[in-house]
Formats: structure tokens, C-alpha cells, sequence
């Protein structure tokens, strides 16, 4: 019997506790439920989902080499296993495939969010534990995008739990996962220090363990040098580690050419992450997390220990990731570890109110109302990104090269894909599509245009959304300020909601109109 168990008469009051499966079971199906409530098939793919589709799709064709030449490649390998056994010649059906595959994946992560539960706590709170995560309504609607966070997660939290299982064939499985993960994303190579601390932590004879320990480093090795060595051989960058020095060293610089400094990266870095760990906790974390990693803390058992370090290894590719980028789902692959520390608190709460069957029902269903009701808030507005999605075929025939103009942006990718009859198809027969999208970031109108004439870029797209440059916002409001910019498209003329305006740069007017001036 785990040590935490309290005997028969403390298990009565868990009417689940001898129904683990059948109460995972249930949770995942209301998991699924809700996750597929908030699932819109109907709009395609047109970010990081996309890239990692076209992969899947090459990848599924014959083109394995993909696998070697794409960073992140872990992820739509995957994917290409599961496309390889569907079968269909509307490209739609394989997006909506790649999401489906995705929930999927986040619901049974389940499974190994409970088995960790369990090396802290007896299993009615590990089962609670579980819940916690699943239910979790950032969890729940990023695993509705198609991208790679479900199966980074579900590899680090096996791997964890083998890690803490402290057996050698365990440890075997754990590094090896930990080498899979990297695959998945790349920023997996930095678990590799602190999964090595956690393994010298659990051995009595450390001195014994090396030998065993270099060939667990050579398995992690095996799995990532195939890749390494073909990616160096490609373009001179191995994916991993390389990759993270290279995007710091191009983040370093301004897009004027100017040398930022990697200190104001790591400032900014850490100023994100404290910014969005706040933010993760308005849901229900912020009642049971806070509170539970003091109690975790307070613990200091070795297992204890082994979480803090996991999680703390954890912030680092946190760190890089928001010194480069802004999204909340940098912090994801730290959320099972944040649903032991939150029974931590529950736990607390059942041992002073001893009233576990209710107090388990009202957290569930806590979890449920809560997570519906935040989904609700930030569902994707359909009818604006179908517009969108259709609006961008009228766009991609009336412009060379844009500014980008917000994620809307996206849908130009998939100008040509619309016109493909039978897939799958290779990637090249429909990307690249569209214009020429330049990103940039500059001060004044002026800075714009005269760029534009450098890049390529033949005309402005507007929304009037704050994705947009702010500035360019006033030519909806002040138009006679800027007349070298022509309009020549308006969606309103095509009966659209959703207002987009398309101005042509002329040249040769803002030339004249700067000498003036």
C-alpha cells in the first residue's frame, strides 16, 4: 500500500479511488468534450501549424530528408507516420487530422501526469493531480492548433516519471526520451544538465553510477547525432544547440544593423517570463500553485528536490524563448509540474476540512465551469478568420510584396494550396505562394517606403487592428497626409465584415513629396 494511504476506513471517502481507470477515463472524455467544443476544422492551418503540416505532408511523400533539414522535425515525423494512413485528396481533412492527433495526445497526458502524482502522493490526489492539468483551459486550447507543445509534454513528463522511477532500465527509457523531446523541439537539449543532477540525487553510490551514467548520455547522444551531423552538413548548424546560439546572436542586433546586446535579450527575457507566469495563473491555478509550491518547498524531500530542479531547467528555455518572442505557451511544458505543486494545497484543503468526496466534486466541476467559461472568452472569432481565409485569394492577385499585416497574413501561404485538386502534393507545388511578406519594425512612414523599395514591397495592407504597425493606422483617419499611397482595394465593396484596405506605394510621388518637404 503507498505510504500515503490512510487504510479502508480513509478509503471509503474516496469513491473513486478504486476505479483509478475508470476515473481517468471519465475525466479525459470530459476533457475531449470540451476540447472538441472549441475545435473549428473549418479554418485552416496558417502559422507554425502550417509549417510543421507541409513537412508532415513531404515527409509523408517520400522526402525523409525533411526530417534532417527542418528544426523542430520531432513533430511532424510524427505526424507523417499517422497521414501515411489516412486517406483523402482534400488537404483540409489532413489539418483537421493534425489537430485531431494533437488533442488526442494532450488528453492522454493524463496518464503520465498521474503516474508522476504518484511518486508524490497517494493516488486519489495524484488522480486530482491529473485533472488539474487536463482540464486546464490554456492547456486545452493549445492543443487545438496542430503545433507541437501536446507531444513535447506528454516525452518530459515520461521521461520525468521514468527519471524518479530510479532504476537503470528506467533511466535508459527517461534519456532517451529527453533525446526524443529535443527532436520534438530543440530546446529539450537544455533538460539534459538538469536530468543528470536529478539522477546523481537518487544514487547512494555516485562514484559506481558513472560508467552507467556515460551510457545514458551516449543513447541521448545516438538519437541526436543521425540529425546533427546531417543538418552540419546542410547548412553548418546542427539544430540544437547551434540554433539557440544563432538566434541569440541575430536577436542581438536591431533590424538597423545595430548591436542591441545579449544582456538587454536575457533582461527582457526574464521581465517576460515573471509577465507570463502572472498571467498563467488567472485561471484556477492561482488558488492551489502559489500556495502549493511554499508547501513543496517546505517539504525537501529528495523528490521534492528533483521537481524543483526539473522546473527551475525548465524557466531556462523560458528565458530564451521570451527574450525573442511573446506566447504564453513557453511556459506549458512547466504546467505538469505546477499540478504537483497544486495538490500540494489540495491536500491542505482536505486535511482540514475533512470532507474529501465533496470538496472533490466542487474542485472538478471548479474545473470544468472555469475552463468553459475562459475558452469562451478567447474562442476564435470564425466568421472574421473565414473572411479572412477567403479575402486572402482577392489580396494574393493584386499585390508583388507587403508588409505583414497580423497573422491574417498567414492565409497569402495558402493561395496556391487552394487550387491543388489532388493531394497530397509536394510542397513545392504550392509554396511559396502569394507576395513576397517582409517583416519589420521602424519609426516613421518614411523609414517604411523607403525600405519598401529596397524589399521589394509594392503595397500596404490595413486592417486598422493593433497587430499592425500603429502608425499605419492613421492613413485610414488622415488620409491626405500620405499621397503616394493609392488605394486600390476595399473588402466593404465585396460585402466583408471584416474591413481590409490594399494602398499601392507610388514611388515616384513620395520622392517628389520628401524633396518638398
Amino acid at each position: 500500500m503507498n505510504k500515503n494511504d490512510k487504510g479502508p476506513e480513509y478509503q471509503k471517502k474516496w469513491f473513486f479511488l478504486d476505479n483509478v481507470y475508470l476515473f481517468l477515463l471519465i475525466i479525459g472524455a470530459v476533457a475531449l468534450i470540451v476540447r472538441l467544443a472549441f475545435l473549428h476544422t473549418e479554418i485552416p492551418l496558417n502559422s507554425d501549424n502550417f509549417i510543421y503540416f507541409r513537412n508532415a505532408v513531404d515527409m509523408t511523400l517520400g522526402e525523409p530528408e525533411i526530417f534532417y533539414r527542418a528544426s523542430n522535425s520531432g513533430w511532424p515525423g510524427f505526424l507523417s507516420i499517422i497521414f501515411s494512413t489516412f486517406q483523402s485528396t482534400n488537404f483540409m481533412d489532413y489539418m483537421a487530422l493534425q489537430r485531431y492527433v494533437s488533442i488526442i495526445l494532450s488528453v492522454i497526458t493524463i496518464i503520465p501526469v498521474y503516474l508522476l502524482g504518484k511518486q508524490f502522493f497517494a493516488k486519489q490526489y495524484a488522480l486530482l493531480g491529473a485533472a488539474v492539468f487536463v482540464l486546464e483551459p490554456r492547456i486545452i486550447q493549445n492543443s487545438l492548433f496542430g503545433i507541437t507543445e501536446p507531444l513535447y509534454i506528454l516525452t518530459i513528463v515520461f521521461a520525468l516519471v521514468f527519471l524518479l522511477k530510479n532504476t537503470n532500465k528506467f533511466a535508459f527509457l527517461s534519456f532517451a526520451l529527453i533525446g526524443l523531446a529535443t527532436l520534438i523541439r530543440f530546446e529539450g537539449i537544455i533538460l539534459l544538465p538538469a536530468f543528470s543532477i536529478v539522477y546523481f540525487l537518487y544514487q547512494k553510490d555516485r562514484k559506481k553510477k558513472i560508467p552507467l551514467y556515460f551510457c545514458l548520455i551516449l543513447i541521448f547522444v545516438i538519437i541526436l547525432l543521425p540529425t546533427s551531423v546531417l543538418r552540419m552538413q546542410e547548412n553548418y548548424d546542427d539544430g540544437f544547440a547551434g540554433k539557440i546560439i544563432g538566434n541569440i546572436q541575430h536577436e542581438a542586433y536591431s533590424e538597423r544593423g545595430e548591436y542591441v546586446g545579449i544582456t538587454s535579450l536575457v533582461v527582457s527575457g526574464i521581465e517576460n517570463l515573471f509577465k507570463f507566469l502572472a498571467l498563467s495563473m488567472v485561471s484556477y491555478l492561482i488558488f492551489f500553485v502559489p500556495l502549493g509550491i511554499i508547501l513543496l518547498i517546505k517539504n525537501n524531500k529528495k523528490q521534492d528536490k528533483a521537481l524543483l530542479i526539473i522546473g527551475f531547467s525548465l524557466l531556462i528555455p523560458a528565458v530564451y524563448s521570451y527574450a525573442l518572442a511573446s506566447d504564453s505557451r513557453f511556459l506549458f511544458p512547466l504546467y505538469p509540474l505546477l499540478c504537483i505543486a497544486a495538490i500540494y494545497t489540495i491536500k491542505k484543503m482536505f486535511e482540514l476540512f475533512h470532507k474529501e468526496k465533496i470538496l472533490s466534486v466542487i474542485i472538478i466541476s471548479s474545473f470544468i465551469v472555469i475552463s468553459a467559461y475562459y475558452l469562451s472568452l478567447k474562442d476564435i472569432d470564425v466568421e472574421h478568420e473565414l473572411e479572412a481565409y477567403d479575402m486572402s485569394k482577392l489580396i494574393a492577385d493584386r499585390v508583388e510584396g507587403i508588409y505583414l499585416y497580423g497573422p491574417d497574413a498567414g492565409y497569402l501561404n495558402l493561395v496556391q494550396l487552394n487550387q491543388i485538386n489532388e493531394f497530397p502534393v509536394n510542397s513545392d507545388e504550392y509554396f511559396p505562394s502569394g507576395p513576397i511578406q517582409v517583416r519589420a519594425t521602424y519609426d516613421t512612414m518614411s523609414e517604411y517606403i523607403e525600405q519598401a523599395k529596397v524589399d521589394g514591397v509594392t503595397h500596404l495592407i490595413l486592417d486598422g487592428g493593433d497587430k499592425n504597425p500603429k502608425l499605419f493606422n492613421d492613413v485610414f483617419y488622415e488620409r491626405e497626409k500620405y499621397p503616394f499611397l493609392i488605394k486600390e482595394f476595399s473588402s466593404n465593396d465585396y460585402g466583408y465584415n471584416y474591413l481590409v484596405e490594399i494602398y499601392r506605394i507610388d514611388f515616384k510621388e513620395f520622392d517628389r513629396v520628401k524633396i518638398e518637404n
